[in-house]
């Protein structure tokens, strides 16, 4: 994978890092995806999908979140507010402000084409994946307040938003009363929690009456036999730098206190006429593999009910990813990233 390069993006002042695929060998115009990692999970969990991008005609930078080694630690101010609810709404805009930033000025710095006159080509895909979701949805949701120049770089270009497998939470929703995780089992050792909800979350995990829409019907503790789980699949090194557990409370806090910023941001980013209107370019794409954690099931059927409700389920196109888990990206980089390209109308 390419080693690790950085941008410092306003208003904030903030080194956001990225790894990057670079220009596809000979393309003259070309789609460049900005993926967004999750919780406990660097952008290393990309990496597969970024050596195999320029194969592909595409060019794929794995950006690495706020808080995880590369880009620019929460400073005390910024890590305080994470407890302060009244804090909540300025501090969730500004993670979706600098993600807007970052993009404006890659774009400007790499000279990124724009969308073809046909629509083929070009342009820019939004990648959220897991916890990183709610900054995607911070960004579009917020867009009305950025600069006008990293306004019209967003709206002019973005192609795609593809949503990979939020959790609940990422979206201001609870967990499902029927769920269970190593991180939170208190009869667990605190030393082991989260090594062990690493190769957990990692599972397969099979839902046989999935097609019923019914959370109590999920399998939320055991894993399959049939599958190894993905972590096992990876080297002593690989895992040192794919996993990463010390900001693990702080993203929690993220998620447990800012619940209604979170899901007034996620609203507003998919079923808001005014941003459906400001990004008419936009497909939206909501990924969830057949074979994840019972969450994701959670999560999708509760988007699926709000764009019911909102009038809006012509605008999203639901999709299951057969026989994969939550790390579809690391298992299957050619097929997933075939997939991305399909979500970006390519």
């Amino acid at each position: 994978m390419p080693p690790l390069a950085s941008l410092k993006v306003s208003p904030s002042g903030a080194e956001i890092a990225f790894v990057d695929s670079g220009v596809p060998p000979g393309a003259k115009s070309y789609t460049t995806i900005f993926a967004v990692h999750g919780m406990g999970f660097t952008h290393a969990i990309f990496q597969k999908i970024v050596n195999v991008a320029s194969a592909q005609g595409i060019r794929f930078v794995a950006i690495v979140r706020r808080d995880y080694p590369g880009s620019s630690l929460f400073d005390e101010e910024e890590t305080a507010a994470i407890g302060n609810v009244q804090l909540a709404d300025e501090w969730v805009k500004a993670r979706g402000q600098e993600l807007a930033h970052f993009i404006a000025d890659f774009v400007q710095k790499y000279s990124l084409p724009p969308i073809s006159d046909d629509g083929k080509t070009g342009g820019i895909t939004l990648l959220s994946w897991s916890l990183g979701t709610y900054v995607c949805m911070s960004t579009l949701a917020h867009v009305t307040s950025l600069p006008g120049n990293v306004r019209d770089c967003l709206t002019s270009r973005l192609r795609a938003f593809v949503v990979h497998e939020p959790p609940p939470f990422s979206l201001g929703y609870t967990m499902p009363v029927k769920d269970w995780a190593p991180i939170i089992d208190n009869t667990i050792p605190m030393e082991y929690r989260f090594p062990f909800w690493g190769q957990w979350l990692t599972s397969f995990f099979e839902h046989p009456e999935s097609s019923k829409r019914d959370v109590e019907l999920l399998n939320y503790v055991l894993p399959s036999t049939d599958k190894v789980p993905v972590i096992f699949s990876m080297s002593k090194s690989e895992i040192e730098e794919v996993v990463y557990g010390d900001n693990f409370m702080r993203e929690l806090g993220v998620v447990f206190n800012f619940g209604t910023q979170l899901k007034a941001n996620y609203q507003k980013a998919l079923f808001d006429k005014e941003t459906r209107d400001i990004f008419p370019n936009m497909k939206v794409s909501y990924l969830t593999g057949e074979w994840t954690v019972s969450w994701a099931y959670a999560s999708m059927w509760s988007v699926q009910d709000d764009a019911k409700a909102f009038n809006m389920e012509k605008f999203i196109d639901f999709k299951i990813i057969k026989g994969s888990n939550h790390f579809v990206q690391w298992e299957q980089p050619e097929q997933t990233l075939k997939l991305y390209a399909e979500c970006s109308g390519l």
